[in-house]
This record gives C-alpha cells, sequence and structure tokens, in this order.
C-alpha cells in the first residue's frame, strides 16, 4: 500500500497490488514480461561472474577496489535471487495477498532494501575515491591504500 495525497489535507491509502483483469492490456504484460526476463537474466550473469571471479581469485585479489566489486556483485545477485522468489510469483499473481503481507515476505523485501542500500553505499565511496583521484591526488594513497 502507497500513501498518497489527493488533496492537501487527506491523505488515501491505494492499494496498487489489485488490478482488475479488463485493465490488464499489453503494455501492463509487456512490464510483466520484461521484469521476470531481465530478472532471470541478471541472476545468471551475476552467478557466472561471481563464479568466473572464484575461479581467477587470486588474480583478482591484488587488485583495488576487487572487494567493492565483489560486494557489488553478490548484493546483485541476493537482489536477483529474491527478485525471482518474491517480486516475480508476486507480478504473476501466483502469491496471494495473505502471503505479501507475511512477515517472511516482508524480510525478504527488507533484505532486498538492504543490499539496494548496500551497493548505494559502495558506489558513494567509490565516487569520493574518484573525487581524492581527481582533484586531491596527493591525498589518494594515504586515504585509499588500504
Amino acid at each position: 500500500m502507497v500513501l498518497t495525497t489527493r488533496s492537501p489535507n487527506i491523505g488515501i491509502v491505494e492499494d496498487f497490488g489489485a488490478i482488475s483483469d479488463n485493465e490488464k492490456g499489453f503494455i501492463y504484460y509487456f512490464a510483466v514480461l520484461l521484469f521476470v526476463i531481465v530478472t532471470i537474466f541478471s541472476t545468471l550473469l551475476t552467478a557466472a561472474f561471481i563464479i568466473v571471479s572464484i575461479f581467477l581469485w587470486n588474480h583478482f585479489k591484488p587488485i583495488k577496489f576487487f572487494w567493492f566489486l565483489s560486494q557489488l556483485t553478490i548484493s546483485a545477485f541476493l537482489i536477483s535471487t529474491l527478485n525471482l522468489l518474491i517480486n516475480v510469483p508476486a507480478a504473476l499473481s501466483l502469491i496471494s495477498a495473505e502471503i505479501a503481507q507475511s512477515p517472511m515476505f516482508m524480510i525478504m523485501a527488507y533484505t532486498i532494501d538492504f543490499f539496494h542500500y548496500s551497493i548505494l553505499f559502495s558506489n558513494l565511496v567509490i565516487a569520493i575515491q574518484r573525487l581524492f583521484v581527481f582533484f586531491l591526488r596527493h591525498l589518494t594513497d594515504k586515504f585509499f591504500e588500504t
């Protein structure tokens, strides 16, 4: 449910989960199909990258920011996997409203949010490091060597 405001004084709670069958058109089914396909491909590609990085661990380990790349990849993989478990069945209307309101469903949804935030944090650290490289080059090694 999303709290929206139609007037400045009244908040209205809308449930975007119930779309009647006669309102589901080409765009709806195309968006759901695209979401499912992208989720499956992103899960497969991040899994493949994790497998490759495990095999080439000794080669990648000395590279700076490999740990951030690993964290980003693992977070993306877990987001994709959890999307396959909860959001794809929800988008395909395979789960009931009771399951969607269950504590386990909410825990998985909050876990997805946590991994999104971890990706944002890693990107922030990388952006700060790039800022140091371009504008404060003499301090880069001091702050980012480890």
